[in-house]
């Protein structure tokens, strides 16, 4: 991913498959996670909801914002399974009660079939940040100590908790059998 003066640029694998981000309003400029290169497109989450940007450069909504300070603050894409993983979160109240869903990856708005998998509390107040999925799970901090691992099938999840003086800031990976977190230790160290 390449940012330009007023355009996002993104691209997979494949060198001729570049998405732009031209010059947009508020509604509709790419927020919160990262945008996710997936099959058919490039993912990402505005005000508005989650936008599928086609490789011809259109845009379809697939989820719509709730509103009214609910909004998608954070996505994921589950390669291993297709599915896309988001927490939406009320904004208005400092993202502090989110709630994790899930779907198969769909290329329109009326493929996408959504699954609630799980209410959380986020002592952090960041709605997700630095969710990630792979394998069927998702993992997510949810406070200077804890993250929380989830099955997305069924919600069964482990709360886990980090070393006295361990502080985990951000989920880096997550499959069936592992998982990969930054931690910060304290001044100058994050490991």
């Amino acid at each position: 991913m390449r940012l330009g003066a007023d355009r996002m640029h993104a691209w997979g694998r494949e060198p001729d498959r570049t998405f732009l981000f031209g010059s947009r309003t508020f509604q509709d400029s790419p927020r919160g996670s990262q945008p996710q290169v997936v099959p058919g497109g490039l993912l990402f989450s505005t005000y508005a909801g989650m936008i599928l940007r086609h490789p011809d450069n259109t845009d379809e909504l697939l989820v719509p914002a709730k509103g009214n300070g609910n909004y998608i603050t954070w996505l994921a894409f589950d390669r291993s399974t297709n599915t896309i993983a988001w927490v939406e979160s009320d904004e208005t109240n400092n993202n502090s009660d989110p709630v994790i869903w899930t779907a198969p990856l769909a290329p329109s708005a009326s493929g996408i079939v959504k699954h609630e998998v799980t209410h959380y509390k986020d002592a952090y107040s960041f709605g997700g940040h630095s969710l990630v999925t792979n394998a069927g799970v998702a993992l997510v901090p949810t406070s200077d100590s804890t993250m929380l691992l989830v099955r997305l099938s069924d919600g069964f999840g482990w709360k886990m908790t980090s070393e006295p003086g361990d502080m985990p800031i951000q989920a880096l990976w997550v499959n069936d059998s592992e998982i990969a977190m930054g931690i910060y230790q304290g001044p100058g160290t994050v490991s």
